[in-house]
């Protein structure tokens, strides 16, 4: 319901109560009839408040841009911990393309908080998304994608998941399909078991098989489910 129309709904009936009121001789009507206008008051502040929530929670997600934040609950951690399914991985000095085939991804931890950028290309070299240090911004190419403050999660548009990002205290958890360039593809995340890292290089075009398969974290479509966990 639009925050307008309501304003002007509870405002018509007040204004009758209003009137109401006036012509009222008793005073046990009239004081129930002033409990009812408070009362009404209290309702159009409250519904509107939440009515104004969900306007501008709809408008922040259907943004192309946002932000994560990575801040590690200990900071004495100096290197990256990436985990895949229920198994991690630490990266001592962090991670960059030269130390993972090529992949556009690197991952550092800087003023106590993990860091990552990234280039998100399907298998035609376009690009789907981009993250520098945490900042995010997808392109129109892609089919949908849903976040909180901590995690980011994008859909292709067959449907699958093609990145998925979370940041979970001291960790990174991590699965993705990147291309690089020159079309080859890489996937990097954790087995169908959900139990060790899998890397395959070489993808073909439409990879999702029965060993590839990353399950959603998030609700979709993300227009009725913004933020919303599974």
């Amino acid at each position: 319901m639009n925050l307008g129309y309501l304003v002007i709904v509870f405002s018509s009936l007040i204004a009758i109560f209003g009137v109401i009121f006036n012509h009222l001789k008793n005073e046990k009507h009239r004081k129930w009839l002033s409990i009812l206008i408070i009362l009404f008051l209290i309702a159009n502040v409250i519904v509107g408040g939440i009515i104004t929530y969900k306007e501008n929670k709809g408008k922040l997600y259907s943004s192309s841009s946002g932000s994560l934040s990575g801040k590690l609950t200990d900071k004495t951690i100096l290197n990256p911990i990436i985990m895949f399914g229920n198994t991690s991985m630490m990266l001592e000095g962090g991670l960059d393309n030269r130390r993972l085939m090529g992949i556009p991804l690197d991952i550092w931890i800087k003023d106590g908080e993990l860091k990552v950028s990234t280039t998100l290309r399907d298998e035609n070299g376009d690009i789907l998304a981009v993250l520098v240090a945490n900042e995010w911004k997808v392109s129109n190419s892609i089919f949908d994608k849903n976040f909180d403050e901590n995690a980011l999660e994008i859909i292709d548009k067959k449907g699958n998941v093609v990145l998925q990002l979370e940041f979970d205290g001291n960790y990174i958890r991590l699965a993705g399909i990147f291309y690089k360039e020159d079309g080859e593809g890489i996937y990097i995340g954790p087995n169908k078991y959900e139990k060790g890292i899998l890397i395959i290089s070489g993808l073909p075009k439409n990879p999702m098989g029965k060993n590839i398969s990353i399950k959603n974290i998030f609700k979709y479509p993300a227009e009725l489910h913004p933020g919303e966990r599974i």
